[in-house]
């Protein structure tokens, strides 16, 4: 078409907004599944304490991503990343991704399946 266009560039912007998208529409879905999580078990006795936990795997949530996110991206913008997050030690992260990421998932499998047995018990009860 006679453009000229700088490949790289936009290579690089467009990732960055598609990787932008997938992480927004990720959290937000998340946030939908604990919110409907903390309307089937809140109570006025546990609400500071599933609060509180829930503050908690969203942080879980948000490191895990930027994990994920250092793990992918190219050398150079890895070592920004480490200078902005300080010095965490990324490779025991790295090496127990896995077994965080099992822990986490059956731990979500049990508490959605809690909140469907609440959930079904208060529509029949």
């Amino acid at each position: 078409f006679g453009f000229k266009v700088d490949v790289l560039f936009w290579s690089q912007h467009v990732s960055f907004i598609l990787v932008g998208i997938i992480v927004i529409t990720s959290i937000r879905g998340l946030l939908i599944t604990l919110t409907k999580f903390f309307y089937a078990i809140a109570s006025s006795k546990s609400s500071n304490a599933i609060v509180l936990c829930l503050a908690e795997v969203m942080g879980m949530y948000f490191v895990s991503s930027v994990l994920l996110m250092r793990m992918n991206v190219p050398e150079e913008y890895r070592t920004i990343i480490t200078r902005v997050l300080g010095q965490l030690d990324f490779s025991f992260y790295h090496r127990w991704f896995d077994v965080i990421f099992l822990v986490s998932a059956l731990t979500s499998i049990v508490f959605l399946y809690i909140a469907h047995q609440q959930s079904s018990s208060k529509r029949t009860g």
